[in-house]
């Protein structure tokens, strides 16, 4: 079945205790970039660029909960996130499983962490 799952894309901190590991933190590749996308399925492939001292990465996605007519700096999301995934240090995508499907028709904002060697995250 196809779906249409929109992608909020937002280049923000998405979660407190934000470590300081580097100069650089991963960005996010896609779905989107920095821009609104829409995907086809719920389960799209979410890539971000790599860092050299990550540990792990942390792909965290959340649902948006304002209008979907407000700016995107404007959008609230809601808590707890709808996924949350570790991966391995060499990866650079995840893609969800069936079983954790996004909604059809839903809007999602989504960042990476990285976990540095002292166990601090820094996130997109």
């Amino acid at each position: 079945m196809k779906t249409n799952a929109a992608c909020i894309i937002l280049a923000f901190c998405c979660m407190a205790g934000q470590g300081l590991a580097g100069d650089d933190a991963p960005a996010v590749i896609s779905p989107g970039g920095a821009e609104v996308a829409a995907v086809d399925g719920g389960c799209p492939t979410f890539s971000w660029s790599g860092v050299p001292w990550a540990k792990k990465y942390r792909v965290t996605v959340f649902s948006i909960v304002s209008g979907a007519q407000a700016p995107a700096r404007e959008k609230k999301l809601a808590t707890p996130p709808v996924l949350s995934q570790e991966t391995a240090a060499g990866g650079t995508s995840w893609t969800p499983s069936a079983e954790q499907a996004l909604a059809d028709g839903q809007e999602y904002a989504w960042c990476v962490g990285a976990l540095d060697a002292d166990g601090a995250w820094t996130w997109s």
